[in-house]
C-alpha cells in the first residue's frame, strides 16, 4: 500500500515537472521570437543606412519614378 502511494506521488510530481518544463519552453520561444523580430528590423535599418551612405540610395528607394 505504501509503495503504491509513493508511485502515485512520483507520477504526479513528474507530471507537474513536465507541465512546468513545457511552460518554460513556451515562454522562452515567445521571448526569443519577439527579440528576433526587433533585431531583424534593426539589421534592415542598418543595411539601408549603409547603402545610403555609400551612394547606393537608388537601390533603397521603394516608391516614385526612376
Amino acid at each position: 500500500m505504501k509503495s503504491k502511494l509513493i508511485k502515485q506521488r512520483r507520477n504526479v510530481n513528474l507530471l507537474i515537472m513536465g507541465i512546468i518544463f513545457l511552460i518554460v519552453i513556451f515562454l522562452g520561444i515567445l521571448v526569443s521570437s519577439q527579440d528576433s523580430g526587433n533585431s531583424a528590423q534593426n539589421e534592415l535599418n542598418n543595411l539601408t543606412e549603409e547603402l545610403n551612405n555609400q551612394g547606393y540610395n537608388w537601390l533603397v528607394i521603394t516608391g516614385g519614378k526612376f
